[in-house]
């Protein structure tokens, strides 16, 4: 506290003071009382501090309300805090191209987007699984991919890295769907011939070569697995990357621990503000993420935080399980494809008020207007929503807002939920999400737009846009989906 504001409290309290003394001296000398050591005490000290103290405490509580309703009337009515009003305010952001080669997934949904799409067309959800149980012995909800075999992990890492490590199933089930989609990615590095040295002109072959471009390859692993684990998996994609014939020299590979969707898109805008050097060789990167939430342990641990879903917890996680990857190439403007814009904000979506709910769908908006604005497209054009968004009511109301937002959304086809069939995919869920919002803007050759709801707090949108060298450059190769 201020020493302005101590003196005007302690003012204040003399003058309360002084009126107390004045009021209860007068009433007993006009009733002709003689108070006691007590009534003195009472009456002349103990009740101005009191009043003194609940005329402190009530100006307190005055002040918080009257912030708190100003603080409401901002968010509800105040041009400031606008979609247009935020569009206006977003700084032009210079960001490189990130331009998507390639996804891969292997999803509770299917292998494909297709498949993906088809399954939230038919709001398909997911079910009891046969063999988890939660703490009561109920069965658990929860969503798995058919074909993934925890021994399939354990033979693959067997076969390229040697003795395999003693983990859990759910670990090796992760894994073996991490196998395929590392594998189909690698494979189009080397098709596609992304890391062969640069051919020089003819009138330099004389000179020093030219220097190759790279690939970087980031793996997402969950938090919980140990150091170990992440060392042994990063020499087993190391040797999956030999055996597909790329140049190990030109290859490097950085494993994370996935605690959060926020360090994962954070990554992602690094990357974007890279500008490339013109003169240098081009860099690839591959994003890897796997995840699986089949087991004990993560049932366990769900249950102990109050986050899986039960008949009390309707708005908890389904556990859930997959792997994605995308195959990235930072470029120019000039080149090929178009920026990927997006913004990661924290927004809180508790459910129970109803202004809480159009709050929350506000700041969901302003974000929203930011993205287009960055992203020099207009909300008009984008023909498609894809989100994470799965059973819980507060992630599909958000989903459904902003998809009925957009005019050219078509309001059975443009929307695509696939979190619903898939669950909680963890570590995998931001490749997925690219990987399926990139392939929808591919084929319908229109921007659409990426929404990731599905973490606690934070929301994240991202535009992604068609290639365009389709209609601009008509020899240059099509099937490559830029964002």
């Amino acid at each position: 506290m201020s020493r302005g504001r101590l003196f005007g409290a302690f003012a204040g309290l003399l003058v309360l003071t002084a009126l107390v003394w004045c009021t209860v001296l007068l009433y007993w000398q006009v009733n002709d009382i003689r108070p006691g050591a007590r009534d003195i005490a009472l009456y002349l000290g103990v009740l101005p501090v009191g009043m003194f103290a609940v005329a402190v405490l009530l100006r307190r509580g005055l002040r918080s309300a009257a912030d708190k309703a100003k603080a409401s009337d901002t968010v509800e009515g105040d041009d400031t805090t606008t979609p247009e009003a935020a569009a206006a305010a977003a700084e032009p952001v210079d960001v490189a191209v990130l331009a998507i080669r390639a996804g891969a997934l292997r999803l509770p949904a299917g292998g494909n987007a297709s498949d993906v799409e088809q399954a939230a067309r038919e709001s398909r959800q997911a079910g009891l699984h046969g063999k988890l149980k939660d703490a009561s012995g109920f069965p658990v909800f929860a969503a798995w991919v058919e074909d993934a075999d925890a021994e399939a992990g354990r033979d693959w890492w067997a076969g390229l890295a040697g003795e395999p490590p003693a983990l859990d199933d759910e670990q090796w089930r992760a894994l073996s769907l991490l196998q395929p989609v590392a594998r189909e990615l690698l494979e189009r590095v080397a098709a596609d011939g992304l890391l062969d040295a640069p051919e020089p002109p003819s009138l330099q072959r004389r000179r020093e070569p030219l220097p190759a471009p790279s690939l970087q390859v980031r793996l997402q692993l969950p938090a919980d697995w140990n150091v170990a684990v992440r060392e042994g998996t990063r020499a087993l994609l190391q040797a999956e990357a030999s055996a597909c014939g790329l140049p190990s020299e030109r290859v490097a590979f950085d494993v994370q621990a996935y605690r959060s969707p926020t360090e994962a898109w954070q990554w992602l805008q690094a990357l974007q503000r890279t500008m490339p050097d013109i003169a240098a060789p081009p860099t690839h990167y591959l994003w890897l993420g796997c995840d699986s939430q089949l087991g004990e342990r993560s049932v366990q641990r769900l249950q102990s935080a109050g986050r899986l879903m039960d008949a009390a917890t309707p708005e908890g996680q389904v556990p859930g399980e997959g792997a994605a990857g995308l195959l990235l190439t930072v470029a120019d403007r000039q080149a090929q494809g178009q920026p990927l814009a997006q913004a990661c904000g924290l927004v809180d979506i508790d459910q129970g008020v109803s202004w809480r709910e159009r709050t929350a769908q506000q700041q969901v908006a302003q974000m929203l207007a930011q993205v287009f604005a960055r992203a020099g497209a207009p909300d008009k054009e984008v023909v498609a929503v894809v989100s994470d968004a799965d059973h819980r009511k507060s992630r599909r109301q958000i989903s459904a807002a902003v998809a009925s937002g957009l005019d050219a959304v078509d309001p059975e086809e443009g929307q695509t939920d696939f979190g619903m069939a898939c669950g909680s995919l963890g570590a995998a869920a931001a490749p997925a999400l690219l990987a399926l919002a990139a392939a929808r803007a591919e084929r319908e050759q229109a921007p659409v737009l990426a929404l990731g709801l599905c973490a606690e707090s934070e929301r994240i949108a991202a535009l992604l846009l068609p290639p365009h060298a389709a209609e601009d450059e008509p020899d240059a190769p099509a099937g490559h989906g830029a964002a």
